[in-house]
């Protein structure tokens, strides 16, 4: 099925302006980001790519993550380091690190949710060294 053909559904990117949202819709769409990380990280899953576009957002307010092709199993072992958009990469990430773990998922958290109030990326840099 495409996500596009999918009713009420729209992405988190498309639903603030370049001023942001309001702080309460904000906390709403990231209780439920929270929500589904517990989730994923309890079964052990890291997802690896989360950002607005991969979050689908009904006119109710309910959210959903979407779009799992760079999620993986968490063991104690290698994985690449080239995951997720930049702009919501753990810096553990920028520098080449392959063994990671659920926090990853947490920092691209935090940067959305600068996004969604502020209506900008916190950290906009062009390549990897623009990050750190």
């Amino acid at each position: 099925m495409k996500v596009d053909s999918l009713p009420n559904k729209s992405w988190v990117s498309d639903a603030f302006s370049t001023r942001g949202m309001a702080q309460i819709e904000a906390k709403k769409i990231i209780w439920q980001l929270v929500k589904a990380c517990d989730f994923m990280h309890r079964k052990g899953v890291i997802h690896r790519d989360i950002k607005p576009e991969n979050m689908l957002l009904s006119r109710n307010g309910v959210m959903k993550l979407c779009d799992f092709g760079f999620a993986r199993q968490h063991v104690d072992a290698r994985m690449t380091h080239y995951v997720s958009t930049r702009w919501y990469r753990a810096p553990e990430l920028l520098v080449g690190f392959y063994e990671y773990g659920y926090a990853i998922d947490v920092w691209a958290l935090g940067c959305i949710f600068v996004e969604l109030v502020t209506g900008k990326a916190l950290f906009m840099g062009g390549c990897d060294f623009e990050m750190l």
